[in-house]
């Protein structure tokens, strides 16, 4: 043991064999230092470089000595990381299985497959051995966004390896999910609790809440985006990732909250003209003099001439 107070810092290391960035790894080419683990490494350089998170811990803890390692536990070495139960693709949590059939068996209920949206051989997307669900014209989200940019169709990545994700943020990029494209890491919110960018970009992650609290498709608001410049209708004030655009609604429509089926969007505005502007006229309508900007807004919004909803239709018509 060295002296208490001595440096015990030894050598970084970078093993890592050389990989195109954007294409996917060859995970039997880059795996734990420790004897017939097949787990990845936690990290590519420092002082326990090259071993898994449980082998990493050993070898700190254990007076940094790789003859001191010991295996882990079999279901943790397999090359197999996927629940158990047939058919289930989902990464596995405990016991084996992932977190819904762990529940399921922790519970003591029958256990069954989990339910989603592409499951059903109609809804699934038409690109080969991809599952999810249709957004627009035959493909999932990510395919769709391939297509409409004019990208090659690939196998979605949903995944960033934790080695490779600490390398992205180290050049100032991190890799979205939902878009599969490298961005900034300025756009990116970061995780505190993994000390990570979250899996997807502000701007797509932005697009889905608004998507999904008004019942619409991820196409559908992405187009009203494109179509708008990324701005606001009436001012021009661009779309930021501190302050984006509000999706405005007919306000007489959908008076609870989350009960929205999307028939009474109307476009993209800015904070102040959403619930200012045109919150203000709406009210005092017939009682002041006609706004000619506001009163072509109203009869003919942006959702409107994409044909995302149809005149006079709202959330209570059936």
């Amino acid at each position: 043991m060295p002296p208490r107070g001595e440096d015990t810092a030894t050598e970084t290391r970078d093993f890592w064999p050389s990989f195109e960035r954007g294409q996917p790894l060859k995970l039997s080419d880059i795996t734990c230092l420790f004897r017939d683990c097949e787990r990845s490494p936690y990290a590519a350089t420092g002082i326990a470089a090259g071993y898994c998170s449980a082998h990493r811990q050993q070898f700190l803890k254990r007076d940094k000595d790789p003859s001191r390692l010991t295996p882990i536990n079999s279901h943790l070495v397999r090359k197999d990381n996927n629940c158990t139960f047939p058919d289930c693709p989902r990464r596995r949590m405990s016991k084996y299985y992932c977190r819904t059939h762990y529940d399921q068996h922790k519970s003591g209920e029958q256990m069954r497959p989990i339910l989603r949206a592409f499951v059903s051989e109609d809804n699934e997307c038409s690109f080969v051995d991809c599952r999810r669900a249709i957004d627009n014209d035959g493909y999932c989200t990510s395919h769709w966004l391939m297509c409409h940019h004019g990208a090659e169709l690939q196998p979605i990545r949903l995944r960033t390896e934790p080695f490779e994700a600490r390398e992205m943020v180290a050049l100032g990029v991190y890799w979205c999910t939902l878009c599969q494209q490298e961005r900034p890491l300025d756009e990116f919110i970061f995780d505190g609790v993994r000390g990570l960018p979250r899996s997807r970009c502000r701007y797509c992650s932005g697009i889905a809440t608004r998507a999904a609290k008004h019942n619409r498709k991820f196409s559908e608001i992405y187009l009203l985006f494109e179509y708008q410049n990324r701005s606001c209708y009436l001012c021009n004030e661009p779309h930021s990732n501190d302050r984006g655009l509000n999706l405005d609604h007919w306000h007489d429509c959908c008076p609870n909250k989350g009960e929205s089926k999307g028939r009474c969007i109307r476009g993209l505005l800015c904070w102040l003209c959403n619930g200012g502007f045109v919150a203000a006229y709406e009210r005092m309508r017939g009682r002041v003099d006609p706004y000619p900007l506001l009163e072509e807004y109203l009869a003919n919004p942006p959702a409107l001439q994409l044909g995302l909803v149809l005149p006079g239709e709202r959330c209570t018509t059936s």
